[in-house]
């Protein structure tokens, strides 16, 4: 297999069955080395669902994850996703889209992006629009580990609640040591005069 990608026809309730045996179970099985694309959006996610995807990252290479509007990613669930990505060595590509996760905190969402942070990676994007953010999310997605030369960077932070001036200050450090940054994408867009950052956290980003 070169890639595998699993896109339902329509909203499911769960991975994918097939005989009884999930799709992840397969995957995990398979020690599979190669990109896994898996869309997920709008569907309803166990803590079970998250641990074996965790489990079936061992060897993948690429990861494009869809969590859209996905109901179900608890702490715990995205810790031990997180742990999952944390111990894939050959990931060198993330895309992450995690858009209005309903009753997704940022400690959830932080389970995730402490995984993204120890990896070697010479691309990420990472979509969350109206999810709720905080410094910590932040500085663990754009964070520099020994080794990692960072070539492709997308952040979209569109209509999320939590973008403070300190919050777009851990953004600016983050950056600041990314020497191979060849493309760097940056959605910042709030409501109407609903922006909780000011002309600080802008200055921050543009000396980075």
């Amino acid at each position: 297999l070169a890639s595998v990608a699993w896109v339902p026809a329509t909203h499911t309730k769960a991975l994918p069955m097939v005989g009884g045996v999930s799709l992840v179970d397969t995957l995990r099985d398979s020690a599979l080395a190669a990109p896994l694309e898996l869309n997920m959006e709008a569907s309803q996610l166990s803590e079970g669902d998250l641990q074996l995807l965790g489990l079936a990252l061992l060897r993948t290479t690429s990861l494009t994850l869809n969590f859209a509007q996905c109901r179900g990613l608890t702490v715990d669930g995205c810790k031990v996703l997180g742990q999952g990505i944390a111990t894939s060595p050959d990931l060198t590509t993330i895309r992450l889209t995690l858009d209005s996760c309903l009753g997704a905190d940022p400690a959830a969402i932080e389970g995730i992006a402490k995984g993204v942070a120890v990896c070697n990676l010479e691309e990420l994007s990472c979509s969350l629009r109206y999810c709720e953010v905080n410094e910590e999310v932040v500085r663990r997605l754009v964070a520099q580990p020994k080794g990692r030369a960072l070539q492709k960077l997308s952040l979209d932070l569109a209509w999320c609640r939590g973008v403070t001036d300190e919050v777009l200050g851990r953004l600016a450090e983050g950056l600041e040591p990314c020497k191979c940054l060849a493309s760097l994408s940056l959605d910042l867009r709030q409501e109407h005069q609903e922006y909780e950052f000011g002309a600080g956290g802008l200055k921050a980003l543009a000396r980075s």
